[in-house]
C-alpha cells in the first residue's frame, strides 16, 4: 500500500499536479466562454464574458483578464468609451470606468438607482446607462448619475443609441421604441415592437434589430419601417461595415444584408449553434462574440470565420468522458473536445459532426459515443473520425446516453429520447426501441444497474425501473420529495438519485428511497454523481461538489478553487477527479487529499440578490430557475411573454436568505423567448429564456 501511494504521488506531480495543493486548480480550456460585449479602445479589444473583462493587445490573437477593482463573479455585460476612458456596465455591480486601458478599474455608481445594467451609451453631453430600474444619465463620466424615465412606462430597456441629437430607447417586453430629444428630459413613443435587441447606424440610414427582422430609419428614429429578415429566428446582434449589415441570431445563425437590410443571405459561420451575443466591425474585419463559443474573427465580411479563444478558458462544460488517459468534453456551444494530458493542452474533435449546441458524451470500451439532437455518433479512434450511429431511432434527438458493459454478458447502450428509451447491443449499429409502456415523463438520465435500467424524470413518477429491457417500466418514487430527478448511481450496494431537493438513497433496488442529504444546502439541485472506493461525489447546482465518506449519511463540501458553482459533470482519470462547470471550462484535483484536508472548506452565505439563467435553455418543456436572496423577503418570480403578458407565476411568497429554485413547466406554450422577472426587496432584476418546440 505504502508502494502504490509513492507511484501514485510521483504520477501526480509528473502531470503537473500538486496533491498537496487540497484544492482545485483549473485546466487550460476547453476554450470558449460566453460573450456578451466587444469594444475596442485605441488598438486594444475588449470582451465582457460572465466571469468579468478580458483584453487583448494582439487584435483578438489570445486574451487575458483584466478585472483589477472589479468585484469577481459579475459578468461584464456591456461597454462604452470617451477619449480616455473606458466604461464597463456590470450584472449587479453597476458601472465601472478605467483611464488606463483596462488595467484598472473604480467603481461610478453615485445615484444609480440599480446595479444590473444592460447597456451604455454615449450621447454628446451624457452617458447613458439602461439597469433593471431605468435610464440614467452622468455629465461627469460617471461620478454622479440622474433617472431620465419621465414618460417611459416601463423600465426595462435592451438597446440605447444616440444618434444627431435624438436618443433612442428599445425595450425588451413589448413595448417597442421611445425616442428623446432633449437628452432624456422627456420621451416619446415612436414605435411598437415585442423587443428592440440592437440599434445600428449604416451610412445615413439607422437601423433596430427586432425578433424576426430589421426596422429601418430615414430620419434619425422618428418613422420606422420593417424589413422581414427570417421570421424562424430570434435576432440578438446587429452590426454595419462598409454598408453592408450582418446580423447574428440566438441560435448561431448570420445573415448579410448589402442593399438596407431588403434582402439578406444566410452565411455558413459554425458556430456551434451559440447565440450571437456581440458583433464588432472595422471595415471587413469583423469579431463575433457567442454565448458559449466564444470569439469567432472574420477578415472578409462574414463569409469565412475562425475562432479567436487562447486565453479563454471559461467555456460552458456539459459533458465529460475518458477512455484511458485521455479526457474528453462536451461543450455547450463549442463542440467537443481532447485532452491527452489532463486538460493542459485541448484540440478540436467535432469537426465531422454535425453543428450541434449541445452533445451528450459516453465511453463503452474504445469507443466513444456522442448523442444530441442530431442522433448518436461513434468513434472508435478518440475522436479524430465519426460515423453515424442512428440506425432504427425513430427519433434522433436524445436527451441522455449511457453504456453498461456488463448487461447479461454483454455491453449495450441506452439512449433516452424524450419520454422513452431505445437500446443497442452491438456500439449502436442499430437500435431498437421497446415498447416502453408506463413511461411518461422527460427523460434527464438513464442508469444501468446489473439488468435493471432506470431512468430519472420530471413530473409525477420521477424514477422509473424496468427489469424487461424497457418493455414495461414502474415508478419507484415512494419517499422521493422533489419535482425533478436528474441523475442516478450506484455506490457500493446503493441506489442515490439526485434531485432538485438534494439526494436520496435507495437499498432496496429503488422500491423505496429515503433523504441522504445532511451536509448539503436545504435547496441544493444536485446534477451529477461520481462514485471512486469508498468516495460518493455529488455536483450542485449553485452550490459546487460535495463528498460522502459514508455512504451519503453526511457531505462535505470542497469548492476551493472552483472556478463556477454549477457542477455539471465529473470524470476520473486514475486519482485525478475533473470537475466539468456550466460558466467556467473544467477544474481538477487529487482524490488523495479529499478526505483529508476538506473538512474546513465551506460556502459563503449569500450577499447579493442574484437570478440566475434558467437551465436548460433553450428548453423543451420544462426548465429550472435559481435565485439567491441575502435576507429574508417576500419574493415574487414571474414569466412573461414579449407582449408583457403575465405566462406563470412561479413564485409569490415569504422566502428565508439563501438559494431558491423554481421549475417552469411550458407545456402547452407556443415556441419563443420569454421574460422572467425576479422581485425581492428592492431588488429587480429580469432575464430571457427560450422555448423550442
Amino acid at each position: 500500500m505504502k508502494q502504490q501511494s509513492i507511484i501514485l504521488l510521483v504520477l501526480l506531480i509528473s502531470r503537473g499536479i500538486s496533491p498537496s495543493s487540497a484544492q482545485w486548480q483549473p485546466t487550460n480550456g476547453p476554450p470558449g466562454a460566453l460573450i456578451m460585449a466587444i469594444a475596442k479602445q485605441d488598438s486594444i479589444f475588449f470582451a465582457g464574458t460572465d466571469h468579468g473583462v478580458v483584453r487583448s493587445t494582439d487584435n483578438g490573437a489570445s486574451w487575458m483578464g483584466a478585472n483589477t477593482g472589479i468585484p469577481s463573479g459579475r459578468g461584464a455585460r456591456c461597454f462604452a468609451t470617451s477619449g480616455t476612458y473606458l466604461f464597463v456596465g456590470t450584472g449587479g455591480d453597476g458601472v465601472f470606468r478605467s483611464s488606463d486601458m483596462g488595467l484598472t478599474w473604480i467603481e461610478v455608481n453615485n445615484g444609480l438607482t440599480n446595479k444590473y445594467v444592460t447597456v451604455l451609451t454615449f450621447s454628446d453631453k451624457h452617458l447613458f446607462a439602461a439597469t433593471d430600474d431605468g435610464i440614467s444619465r452622468t455629465s461627469d463620466n460617471g461620478s454622479n448619475w440622474t433617472p431620465v424615465n419621465s414618460n417611459l412606462p416601463y423600465p426595462h430597456f435592451s438597446a440605447l443609441y444616440a444618434s444627431n441629437g435624438n436618443l433612442l430607447a428599445g425595450t425588451n417586453a413589448g413595448s417597442g421604441i421611445y425616442c428623446s430629444t432633449n437628452e432624456g428630459e422627456n420621451w416619446t413613443f415612436v414605435y411598437p415592437a415585442s423587443t428592440i435587441w440592437d440599434f445600428v447606424s449604416c451610412g445615413t440610414n439607422l437601423f433596430a434589430l427586432v425578433d424576426g427582422g430589421v426596422l429601418f430609419s430615414t430620419d434619425n428614429g422618428s418613422t420606422w419601417s420593417h424589413r422581414t429578415l427570417d421570421s424562424r429566428y430570434v435576432f440578438s446582434a446587429l452590426v454595419a461595415s462598409e454598408g453592408v449589415l450582418l446580423a447574428g441570431t440566438e441560435r448561431g445563425n448570420l445573415y448579410i444584408s448589402a442593399d438596407n437590410g431588403t434582402e439578406w443571405t444566410p452565411l455558413n459561420a459554425r458556430f456551434g449553434q451559440s447565440q450571437v451575443a456581440a458583433l464588432y466591425s472595422e471595415g471587413p474585419d469583423i469579431l463575433a462574440g457567442t454565448q458559449g463559443g466564444g470569439i469567432f474573427r472574420s477578415t472578409d465580411n462574414g463569409s469565412s470565420w475562425a475562432p479567436m479563444n487562447t486565453g479563454l478558458t471559461f467555456s460552458l462544460v456539459y459533458s465529460l468522458a475518458t477512455i484511458g488517459d485521455v479526457l474528453f468534453a462536451a461543450t455547450l456551444g463549442a463542440g467537443i473536445y481532447r485532452s491527452t494530458d489532463l486538460g493542459n493542452h485541448w484540440i478540436p474533435i467535432s469537426a465531422d459532426l454535425p453543428d450541434f449546441w449541445r452533445w451528450t458524451l459516453v465511453a463503452e470500451g474504445d469507443e466513444l459515443f456522442a448523442a444530441g439532437d442530431s442522433g448518436v455518433f461513434r468513434s472508435s479512434d478518440n475522436g479524430s473520425s465519426w460515423i453515424a450511429a442512428s440506425e432504427g431511432l425513430t427519433d434522433i434527438g436524445i436527451n441522455v446516453i449511457a453504456a453498461s458493459s456488463n448487461w447479461a454478458g454483454s455491453s449495450v447502450l441506452v439512449a433516452g429520447i424524450d419520454d422513452r428509451v431505445a437500446l443497442s447491443t452491438n456500439s449502436g449499429i442499430s437500435w431498437t426501441e421497446p415498447p416502453n409502456a408506463g413511461l411518461h415523463a422527460v427523460i434527464f438520465d438513464v442508469g444501468i444497474v446489473d439488468t435493471c435500467l432506470y431512468v430519472c424524470t420530471s413530473g409525477k413518477g420521477l424514477v422509473y425501473r424496468s427489469t424487461d429491457m424497457g418493455a414495461q417500466w414502474i415508478a419507484t418514487s415512494q419517499g422521493l420529495d422533489c419535482d425533478n430527478a436528474q441523475a442516478l448511481v450506484q455506490h457500493g450496494a446503493d441506489l442515490f438519485v439526485g434531485t432538485d431537493h438534494g439526494v436520496f438513497r435507495s437499498t432496496d433496488g429503488g422500491t423505496s428511497w429515503t433523504s441522504a442529504s445532511i451536509g448539503l444546502p436545504q435547496s441544493a439541485s444536485v446534477d451529477c454523481f461520481a462514485s471512486s472506493g469508498d468516495i460518493l461525489l455529488v455536483g450542485t447546482y449553485d452550490h459546487g461538489a460535495y463528498f460522502s465518506s459514508n455512504s451519503g449519511a453526511s457531505w462535505t463540501a470542497f469548492n476551493s478553487g472552483l472556478t463556477d458553482d454549477f457542477v455539471q459533470d465529473f470524470a476520473l482519470i486514475d486519482t485525478i477527479l475533473f470537475a466539468g462547470m456550466y460558466h467556467g471550462g473544467i477544474c481538477r484535483r487529487s482524490l488523495l487529499d479529499v478526505t483529508t484536508t476538506v473538512g474546513n472548506e465551506h460556502r459563503q452565505v449569500p450577499i447579493r440578490y442574484s437570478l440566475e439563467q434558467n437551465f436548460p435553455n433553450p428548453f423543451n418543456p420544462s426548465t429550472t430557475i435559481h435565485f439567491t436572496i441575502p435576507t429574508d423577503s417576500f419574493v415574487s418570480l414571474e414569466v412573461y411573454d414579449l407582449l408583457g403578458r403575465l405566462a406563470a407565476t412561479l413564485a409569490s411568497e415569504e422566502l428565508r436568505a439563501g438559494t431558491h429554485t423554481r421549475r417552469w413547466d411550458a407545456e402547452g406554450f407556443p415556441s419563443g423567448v420569454y421574460l422572467y422577472r425576479l422581485l425581492a426587496g428592492s431588488h429587480a432584476e429580469t432575464k430571457k429564456l427560450i422555448l423550442v418546440r
